[in-house]
């Protein structure tokens, strides 16, 4: 029996791997991960994230290539070449805080592979949490996060907020009558967006339940901890954190910054991070305001109650954000141009609206897992 936001849990501990986005320089992927695992442990089991690059490393290209061609000399095993797909190396203010507090495989899998099952003995599978069924951002891996490489598997199978990033359906007819037939043997499906659930309806034809990103299943103390060894930046200073950056937003952030007389900090991800997961969590503990275009600089926003502002980012999907904001009854802060004024933000109605979807979150993931 366990006891977690005030809510009582029973069932076995379980073995649970963890199948969601490869970790590359994404703050809120990697910070997603966290929590869903922490959160995990906290009912009293014990999680894995299956380690997962979807491009060969050059050591591995070239091990191919010689295996290509001593084949050459046996008519019937004759092959084409594999194409060299480089893989990014890891950033080290990425990876610092994945080794600390993220449990990953021994083994990188550069293709999802049912042995994994056997080598960790594990007992159940989760998918999710962020973009995990949007094509765009796992070409080559799509039908393994509907778990297709363990369809003759007999384990517990379900979805945590899994998101299809956009509102409209970006699935191939092959894709969607596929993936249709591999969902159906989840045992639940959980979905971050309202649209989530008309598209598992509608093209997948199961039942989902919409709950909240992982990163919210976690208090404010939480990321304190975390960022607890970074000292506080005391002075005002507007954080902006924005992913798709143009001369046009930053004048409207820079006017924002000048107009309440503080210090813009701007920063990105991807190639373009800086900052370590602490120091970018800390980035967002101190700010005076915040404006972004990031799903999870948004979430961070609400956890840390700042004032802040969404700007509209539809190439990376607008529909994540209005189902996430209007859950707190904060639709008003998702913006194309920042107002010249607005009400500051009741958090204690806020967080009365997260502590139902909090509740609700977690009754749904204790319930799929009691189903083995």
């Amino acid at each position: 029996m366990f006891v977690f936001n005030n809510l009582t849990f029973s069932f076995a501990l379980m073995n649970i791997a963890i199948v969601t986005q490869q970790i590359m320089g994404n703050y809120g992927g990697t910070l997603q991960n966290f929590a869903l695992q922490t959160v995990l442990r906290r009912l009293g089991h014990n999680p894995i994230t299956i380690d997962y690059r979807n491009s060969s490393p050059l050591w591995f290209w070239i091990c191919q290539s010689l295996k290509t061609i001593l084949l050459y000399i046996f008519p019937d095993k004759r092959r084409s070449f594999t194409p060299y797909r480089n893989v990014f190396p890891r950033k080290s203010c990425i990876m610092n805080f994945v080794n600390k507090y993220i449990k990953l495989t021994d083994k990188q899998y550069l293709s999802y592979k049912k042995s994994v099952i056997r080598d960790y003995k594990i007992d159940a599978v989760i998918v999710g949490s962020d973009q995990v069924w949007r094509p765009l951002y796992n070409q080559g891996c799509l039908y393994d996060t509907y778990l297709s490489f363990l369809k003759e598997e007999r384990i517990l199978k379900l979805s945590y907020a899994a998101s299809f990033g956009v509102d409209n359906w970006e699935y191939s007819i092959k894709q969607t009558k596929k993936c249709s037939k591999l969902v159906k043997s989840f045992k639940a499906v959980s979905v971050r967006e309202s649209s989530g659930v008309s598209f598992c309806k509608k093209y997948l034809g199961v039942n989902a339940v919409e709950v909240l990103d992982p990163t919210l299943l976690l208090s404010c103390d939480d990321y304190y901890s975390v960022c607890a060894d970074i000292p506080i930046k005391k002075n005002r200073y507007v954080c902006s954190y924005v992913l798709d950056m143009d001369e046009k937003k930053k004048n409207v952030i820079q006017n924002f910054a000048n107009r309440y007389n503080c210090e813009l900090v701007l920063f990105s991800a991807h190639s373009s991070l800086k900052y370590t997961v602490e120091e970018w969590l800390a980035l967002f503990r101190d700010a005076t305001y915040v404006i972004t275009d990031s799903f999870h600089g948004t979430v961070f926003s609400i956890i840390f109650h700042k004032e802040f502002y969404s700007l509209v980012n539809v190439r990376r999907g607008a529909s994540r954000f209005v189902s996430l904001l209007s859950k707190f009854g904060l639709e008003s802060r998702l913006v194309n141009q920042i107002p010249e004024y607005s009400e500051t933000i009741d958090w204690n109605f806020v967080d009365e609206r997260k502590k139902v979807w909090v509740d609700e979150s977690l009754k749904f993931l204790s319930n799929a897992l009691k189903q083995k």
